[in-house]
């Protein structure tokens, strides 16, 4: 049965420390990466629109399964620059399927992943991601560097604005008609201010997006359920299987050694007790040679249990009663 993965985010990168026009600056770059992103996610919903409107020919339909996989990186792209760029963390929402077997065929290979990717809900909230972004959310990320390159516009019009009018043009920056060398100075401060409202904007449209991101790309309240109980069963088992090895561990210890130290002594103790009547010398020497045993059996011991002590709560059963101690590491 499929499992959603216990994936957590990567560490979120801390924002840069310095001048709030270089964190600006920074921001919008990375805004106009998240543009680029969307550009990227236009294309493979075209793709994947072309091969479903072409999905009775045989090839496109192959094609399915490799373009959602592509899909599913991309979004992966966006949630981790989400957590790094944006400061808005977004876990993985899959699910972890058994591997395939490698001698199936093309056929069965093919509804193995396409099946399990097209009935999982966060491949489609993927696809509704990657529609809604090119259409409206990439605007989030757009805004201040458009700002910016605005008013880096009207800085610059001191030194075009007379071919532009030269040319019959109709010259305006913002609400002032440049049609001389005092409007077009006019512009320099205007620009200034632009481009200084794109740079103080940019961190907060940047995380407006990240979170328009993880409202779509995050798991949903089921899914992280389903994640957590999933997670504290492999814990659980986990726990189990190193108990059971321990078990196994304490029991072939003992076997291979005290156990083989107490045979030995007892063994050596029948010697003794044969000739202690004819031979005491003998004896004395073979009663020496147990309590030696005794001894190193009783160190190992010591050594086996060293560090495990049992622990009863005050509301707990009492071992007496449970007829067993629940033994634990210190």
């Amino acid at each position: 049965m499929s499992a959603i993965t216990p994936r957590t985010p990567g560490p979120v990168t801390p924002r840069l420390r310095g001048s709030w026009a270089g964190r600006g600056l920074l921001d919008s770059v990375h805004g106009l990466a998240f543009v680029g992103l969307a550009l990227a996610e236009a294309a493979l919903i075209l793709a994947l629109v072309v091969e479903l409107s072409d999905a009775a020919l045989i090839f496109p339909l192959l094609l399915i399964p490799p373009t959602l996989l592509a899909v599913r990186r991309l979004a992966n792209v966006t949630r981790r620059l989400s957590g790094q760029w944006c400061g808005v963390p977004i876990p993985e929402p899959y699910r972890v399927y058994p591997e395939r077997d490698p001698r199936a065929g093309v056929w069965q290979r093919f509804g193995q992943t396409g099946g399990q990717m097209v009935t999982e809900s966060a491949t489609w909230r993927d696809l509704l991601w990657m529609t809604l972004d090119p259409l409206l959310i990439w605007v989030l990320a757009a805004i201040p560097i458009t700002v910016v390159v605005w008013g880096v516009f009207g800085v610059l019009m001191p030194a075009y604005w007379n071919p532009i009018v030269q040319a019959g043009g109709n010259n305006w920056y913002a609400f002032i008609p440049v049609t001389n060398w005092l409007t077009a100075l006019l512009s320099v401060p205007l620009g200034v201010a632009f481009i200084a409202l794109g740079l103080w904007i940019a961190p907060l449209f940047l995380r407006w997006y990240g979170q328009s991101a993880r409202s779509m790309l995050a798991p949903t309240k089921q899914a992280a359920l389903q994640r957590q109980v999933t997670h504290l069963s492999e814990s659980r088992a986990e726990a189990v299987d190193t108990g059971a090895a321990e078990i196994r561990r304490i029991e072939r210890d003992l076997h291979d050694g005290a156990q083989a130290r107490l045979v030995a002594m007892g063994m050596t103790l029948s010697a003794a007790e044969q000739v202690l009547d004819e031979n005491p010398a003998a004896a004395r020497a073979l009663l020496l040679e147990a309590r030696d045993a005794s001894a190193r059996a009783l160190t190992e011991l010591r050594d086996l249990v060293r560090g495990y002590t049992p622990r009863c709560s005050p509301t707990a059963a009492s071992p007496r009663r449970s007829g067993r101690w629940p033994w634990t590491a210190r």
